[in-house]
């Protein structure tokens, strides 16, 4: 994430303050800007200075990492799946960018569903 100064995301809040008609929804460049400034600045400074109030600051916060994660989905393991010997399937999955994962063993269908639905959660970023 692109490092802002708090002088610079004050002035990026007052010109958007200045523009908008009425009450709207804080641009998602604003809520970025101000999230990288949790890195060198305390959340009450961030808070006073941008006129925000700290559950916007902690939501903004929660929806970036919930966005934003390293692009790995964690699927559980069970036992049954990790003992067999001679995986009965084998799964491969092809993302539209490119990114490719196989699977083998012993899947059952709440598995495959679960990591089907996994995928689209995750693609739908």
């Amino acid at each position: 994430m692109k490092q802002y100064s708090l002088d610079n995301v004050k002035q990026a809040f007052q010109s958007w303050r200045a523009l908008r008609s009425g009450r709207c929804a804080t641009p998602d460049y604003l809520k970025e800007r101000t999230i990288s400034l949790l890195k060198r600045h305390s959340r009450q400074e961030i808070c006073e200075e941008l006129k925000i109030n700290h559950r916007a600051l902690n939501s903004w916060q929660e929806a970036y990492q919930e966005n934003n994660n390293d692009g790995f989905i964690n699927l559980p393991l069970e036992p049954e799946y990790a003992s067999s010997s001679t995986p009965a399937i084998v799964l491969k999955i092809r993302t539209p960018l490119g990114m490719e994962c196989e699977l083998s063993g012993d899947f059952d269908i709440g598995f495959i569903t679960q990591m089907i639905s996994s995928l689209h959660i995750g693609g739908a970023q």
